[in-house]
């Protein structure tokens, strides 16, 4: 009987624990969804606080993008003209701060109140706070060093440079290849060269660098995250090697992600609520414009917004709601499209010179560019370990080049979003992933998909922040691995990056920033003094890297980026040749790297040149004075006949074995020439009698026969038959030289013979 009781109590206490565990496991499911509607309806409530104190600081972030892509869509219409000077640039700066005045005191006042309100704050926050600013003090810290950077020396800031130096872009794709390219990116960083030189444009940089990361965090609140998430997010971004590449050198990924970021933004925006659905689909659109103008790459974007567009078609296709959406097409459209239409006029290729089979343009082969196939195409299953691990796939960098977030935190990050059904969270995953997807099936390279670290780093944040709602142990893991992402991250910061000792001395005085560069990059310091030698501004051929910016002449490089230079320089096999190349672009000046091309051509260079300075492995050279002024354009200089010369009504008066000229009665003859090409003007002269003046002038016209200027120089005659010369550059636009044999008086003299020679 006892055995018989004691079944039965074992029988009613598994029964009991079973009951128990069932209504253990009702009431954690009920206690879970309850957290969840908890954390959703307090997100909603934190966001709407949000939205109601930082609504101006957003609009404001709006404004801000709406106003540098105007003004650098400005630059690019005025880079067609020789305007371009700072004080147009200044006064179209205060414009708008004159004509608002009252608008701009009340935003002052509001960025003083918000600067200084005081809210409590818990300490991970603060610790948040502090680490941001750090990161973002290195970032600004960095950019007052000179630009080393390939890229940004080779066009990105030569644009600048060269339109504020020229005070024009010429928009020339037979000497650029890329002058027609879209370039609202460098536009607006010449709007900080032209008032406050490199150190400017690369503070816009940074500037647009910390734009992005405040995007972030809007990301991160737009898609109910919190505070808290959206300063971990911050930080991963900032700290991320690839954004320190981007804010230390002068790419124009910043300026495009900006707008691409801030576009995606605007439109998540008017496909998550009505009310917003107005004014973001006409913002969104005209923000994704100027990242077009900005960044070709743009078009591999636009693919993943549509996707969102369809899957949201009830709200924007209202009758109410699709005429702005018309209009967000059309903005986006109208801004654009304007370096693609200028392409197709200048060059007859819309995106030259990318697909120049289809469009042929006389400036390209009849062939399609194709740029050094360095990286592959496509995803793959283990590319987050491969970004991680083997960066070099993907960039010119090195291990950690990508970060090291994708791993600890990305993954994670994404079966929280999925697994508790944060939808925003994980439609803005969604559009990231795909514009990596879209963009890598032609050209799996991380600079073309910056705009997805932006997104993706919202993303952790979002996570960050519902995990540290719901008060599980996963927050201060995430926090763990997060801590540990941070630090591997700066401790790679240069992975990528063109300041590995950090050394700020370049800082202290111009002196030591001559001194770096001489050590580090000398073509910079060479191109300062070819400024300083090459007053006329007649082309440069550069035997170096293409790191020229700063230059205030055009650059000749035989390379691809000037194809008919380059075959130039291919096919001499001479020293004439290499002079006749030099001689037929107008070249007086040559920067020379020891370490450039092939043994040959470099003997060839050396030997048809001759060395002004040595700047290290960099040499400044001119051609050689063997070879200068061999080619004699007047016809007849010695008299022998009078074909070619011209003279006064009473014809050339003879005198021995020269003419007899006076001010009244000068000889001339016209030959053409090339702008900003060096001359040697020669006469040999003597007195016919009496003491008197010569004078050597030069008239240049235009193709339009119209006079631009002349050259002057007055000389005393002496009884034996002297030689005087001068050296002479022809002005811009000059097409014809009107070279005299004239007296400076009254009184005749005799010339014997006159010379102009190229």
């Amino acid at each position: 009987m006892r055995s018989g009781d004691q079944a039965q109590r074992l029988v009613d206490s598994i029964s009991c624990s079973i009951r128990i565990g069932t209504a253990v496991r009702s009431n954690m499911a009920s206690c879970c969804r309850s957290m969840v509607c908890s954390c959703i309806r307090r997100a909603g409530a934190e966001n709407r606080a949000h939205s109601i104190s930082g609504r101006k600081c957003s609009g404001l972030g709006g404004a801000f993008l709406l106003g540098s892509g105007t003004y650098g869509t400005a630059v690019g219409l005025l880079a067609h003209f020789p305007v371009n000077f700072s004080g147009l640039y200044a006064g179209a700066l205060a414009l708008p701060l004159i004509l608002f005045r009252s608008t701009f005191v009340e935003l002052c006042s509001h960025l003083l109140a918000l600067a200084a309100r005081r809210t409590p704050k818990a300490f991970g926050e603060c610790a948040l706070e502090v680490m941001v600013a750090t990161v973002a003090l290195v970032h600004i810290v960095i950019a007052l060093l000179p630009e080393v950077a390939y890229d940004a020396l080779a066009m990105h800031l030569f644009i600048p440079a060269h339109l504020a130096l020229r005070h024009q872009w010429g928009f020339d794709a037979s000497s650029y290849v890329w002058a027609v390219m879209p370039m609202l990116g460098d536009w607006v960083f010449a709007i900080g060269y032209m008032l406050g030189g490199e150190t400017a444009a690369r503070l816009i940089n940074v500037g647009f660098i910390l734009t992005i990361t405040w995007y972030v965090r809007e990301l991160v609140i737009w898609a109910g995250g919190t505070a808290i998430g959206a300063r971990w997010a911050a930080l991963i971004f900032l700290s991320t090697p690839l954004t320190f590449t981007e804010s230390s050198s002068l790419f124009i990924e910043s300026v495009w992600t900006t707008f691409v970021v801030a576009g995606i933004l605007a439109i998540l925006k008017a496909c998550s609520s009505v009310e917003e659905t107005k004014h973001n689909l006409l913002i969104g659109g005209a923000l994704l414009g100027f990242a077009a103008a900005a960044k070709a790459v743009t078009f591999t974007v636009i693919p993943a917004l549509l996707i969102v567009l369809i899957c949201r078609y009830k709200i924007w296709t209202k009758a109410e709601f699709f005429r702005v959406a018309l209009l967000g097409i059309a903005a986006f459209l109208l801004v654009g499209a304007i370096p693609y239409v200028t392409a197709w006029i200048l060059t007859g290729n819309p995106v030259f010179p990318l697909f120049n089979k289809v469009f042929k343009s006389p400036f390209y082969p009849p062939e399609n560019f194709e740029a050094p196939a360095v990286f592959g195409k496509g995803m793959t299953w283990d590319l987050l370990y491969r970004m991680t691990f083997e960066s070099g796939r993907y960039l010119e960098g090195r291990t950690g080049s990508a970060g090291f977030q994708w791993l600890p935190l990305f993954i994670p990050s994404a079966v929280l979003l999925i697994g508790f059904r944060l939808w925003r969270g994980g439609g803005l995953m969604l559009v990231g992933v795909l514009c990596v997807s879209f963009t890598f099936s032609s050209t799996a390279y991380l600079r073309y998909v910056f705009p997805s670290f932006a997104i993706l780093a919202a993303c952790v944040g979002i996570a960050f922040g519902f995990a540290n709602r719901i008060r599980s142990f996963v927050y201060p893991a995430l926090c763990l691995a997060g801590s540990a992402v941070v630090g591997l991250n700066l401790l790679f910061l240069n992975a990528y990056g063109f300041y590995p000792d950090f050394q700020l001395t370049p800082l202290i005085s111009e002196d030591m920033r001559r001194g770096y560069l001489q050590t580090r990059l000398p073509v910079r310091n060479a191109v300062e003094l070819v400024n300083q030698l090459n007053a006329a501004g007649a082309p440069v051929a550069v035997f170096a890297q293409p790191l020229t910016a700063g230059l205030a002449a055009d650059a000749l490089y035989p390379t691809w980026y000037n194809l008919r230079f380059y075959s130039l320089i291919h096919a001499a096999r001479n020293e004439q040749a290499i002079v006749d190349a030099l001689a037929s672009n107008g070249v007086d000046f040559v920067i020379f790297d020891s370490g450039w091309g092939d043994a040959e051509k470099r003997k060839l260079i050396e030997a048809s040149t001759e060395e002004i300075a040595e700047l290290g492995t960099v040499t400044v050279r001119r051609i050689a004075s063997a070879y200068r002024f061999q080619s004699e354009l007047l016809k007849y200089p010695d008299f022998t006949s009078p074909e070619g010369w011209s003279s006064g009504p009473e014809g050339i008066s003879r005198a021995g074995n020269g003419i007899a000229v006076s001010v009244v009665s000068p000889a001339f003859q016209s030959v053409p020439v090339m702008q900003k090409r060096r001359y040697l003007y020669s006469v040999k002269a003597r007195c016919n009698g009496q003491p008197t003046q010569g004078r050597m002038q030069v008239n240049w016209t235009d193709a339009k026969s119209q006079f631009i200027g002349t050259e002057i120089r007055v000389f005393d005659c002496m009884d034996s038959p002297t030689e005087y010369k001068m050296e002479i550059i022809a002005p811009p636009k000059a097409t014809l030289a009107v070279v005299y044999a004239s007296g400076h008086t009254s009184i005749p003299l005799v010339f014997e013979r006159v010379s102009f020679r190229q």
